[in-house]
């Protein structure tokens, strides 16, 4: 990926070339990349092309001051439930920090917290970002940092902000436990913990955002932020933030020379911009225990025979066809283009 040219595979001295095999959101446009018969596009989607934001509320979020302690790999008291939660063992919290609210986690969520009466109220915005692995630690802070600033200036939304780095050794502990015996008589293995386990390269942050704007002079939450429940102002601030996203890390990854760009826009949006071929098809999430067993079974069979397995590798299939048309479609429209041109002069 990035700089380093893919090699064309088989039918490249036929004007025939198939674009590399890549995970869902790195298969768009291309960087520097040459597929054989002139396929050679613009840049290449990196795989920290990914943010969800979560709406916690009490349907759907037991205590949001457990989910900050998730977040933090703290141990904070709940006063509504009365439970403590206790995430102290986690190794791969490595940045903890609260932009433009004080850093006391357990008094400021149980504060947002005891504020809304409604049984079904909404209590905070949690958005999950992938980092690019490539970027610092101290880069991805002032990243993160910047970007909550932004956010607070913005739309007047307070932040804090947890960045995980899952262990490097987390997936080969995962794969050892997958192929532990499970012979009858035979205790079962320990089960990992969740920060044990992991893809390494899934560097991310957790931003926990309070639904009312936070008033330091008073030191308590005010007002309800109404305009990003609004029905078209609400979109809106879903796409603000995005876009302001990408453009942040997009400048840092040309700053540090890695020519991969992240690109959060669906398929179809990008197909109906001419960045994408039409008919792109997501893959389906496995989940660790899906994934876990399509690792076990490719090391028995030699490939991951599963249902979800199956299903992901004719996913695959069907997008490299559409790439390969798409681009060499392009390929020949540009000759042509070419051609017209000699021709005229």
């Amino acid at each position: 990926m990035g700089a380093d040219k893919p090699e064309a595979k088989k039918g490249e001295g036929r004007g025939y070339a198939t674009p590399v095999e890549l995970p869902r959101a790195c298969r768009g446009l291309f960087s520097g990349a040459d597929f054989g018969c002139g396929h050679h596009v613009l840049f290449m989607i990196h795989k920290a092309s990914r943010l969800e934001i979560k709406i916690r509320n009490r349907s759907n979020c037991t205590s949001i001051v457990a989910a900050a302690a998730y977040c933090a790999g703290d141990r904070y008291r709940c006063d509504r439930t009365g439970r403590l939660k206790n995430y102290q063992r986690r190794r791969d919290v490595v940045s903890v920090e609260s932009i433009k609210m004080p850093h006391d986690p357990q008094r400021i969520w149980n504060a947002a917290d005891a504020v809304e009466k409604h049984p079904g109220a909404r209590l905070a915005r949690e958005f999950v970002i992938s980092l690019p692995v490539e970027l610092p630690l101290d880069v991805q802070r002032k990243l993160v940092r910047g970007y909550c600033l932004w956010m607070h200036e913005t739309h007047g939304v307070s932040s804090f902000a947890s960045i995980h780095h899952p262990l490097s050794d987390g997936a080969d502990k995962e794969i050892l436990s997958d192929l532990s015996p499970q012979t009858e008589g035979r205790k079962k293995p320990i089960k990992l913990r969740k920060d044990e386990r992991g893809n390494p390269l899934n560097q991310h942050v957790h931003i926990l955002c309070p639904t009312r704007h936070w008033c330091d002079e008073t030191g308590q939450f005010t007002k309800k932020l109404r305009d990003l429940d609004h029905i078209v102002k609400g979109p809106n601030f879903v796409q603000s933030v995005r876009d302001e996203w990408e453009r942040r890390v997009n400048r840092l990854l040309i700053k540090h020379d890695i020519n991969e760009k992240v690109d959060l826009r669906s398929y179809k949006k990008m197909a109906a911009a001419g960045d994408a071929p039409e008919g792109l098809m997501a893959q389906k999430k496995m989940g660790p225990k899906n994934a876990a067993r399509g690792r076990q079974r490719e090391l028995e069979v030699g490939e991951d025979s599963t249902y979800l397995g199956v299903d992901r590798a004719e996913t695959q299939k069907h997008n490299a066809n559409c790439w390969d048309s798409w681009l060499t479609l392009r390929a020949l429209e540009r000759e042509k283009g070419r051609l017209e041109r000699a021709r005229e002069h």
